[in-house]
């Protein structure tokens, strides 16, 4: 065998290994995911208190409605959705399922209505201090973002 087709046969070994291992590199790495159209304004929680509860605006900026079935936060053993409910003549919290945000809308958690309810708290959160909490879709999305402990309502 003479050198030139050693060295082409040594050539083209040494490629379609780049190649392949391109092509591999290329089939491990995921598809890029599409972020979800939620966006969260305006969040505040109760400060001091355990359970605690957060309050926000929740807009869809998207085409199509997202359901939200929990939440959680790094400093909290849960979180969950509520909501306050009238039971014959007396308010009181329940846990929810999920909320639905419709599309090109806004869906406004607030005392008395809907909220996140934060339980096991295992740092103290007083007035001003920022906590990060994430939204769960049902799709296994999350949605990070910070609320700002304040006090009142």
């Amino acid at each position: 065998m003479n050198l030139r087709v050693l060295v082409t046969i040594l050539f083209l070994g040494i490629a379609s290994g780049l190649v392949l291992s391109c092509a591999s590199a290329d089939a491990q790495t995921p598809a890029p995911v599409e972020e979800t159209a939620i966006v969260v304004t305006g969040a505040w929680l109760r400060p001091g208190i355990d359970p605690t509860a957060a309050y926000m605006t929740i807009t869809n900026t998207g085409d199509s409605p997202v359901t939200l079935t929990g939440a959680s936060a790094s400093w909290a053993d849960s979180v969950g959705i509520h909501e306050t409910v009238d039971r014959d003549g007396f308010l009181v919290m329940q846990h929810a399922e999920s909320i639905i945000v419709p599309a090109r809308s806004a869906v406004i958690l607030r005392p008395g209505g809907y909220h996140l309810m934060a339980q096991g708290i295992h740092r103290a959160i007083k007035v001003d201090d920022s906590v990060e909490i994430q939204l769960i879709t049902d799709d296994d999305r999350q949605v990070s973002f910070v609320a700002v402990a304040r006090a009142g309502g």
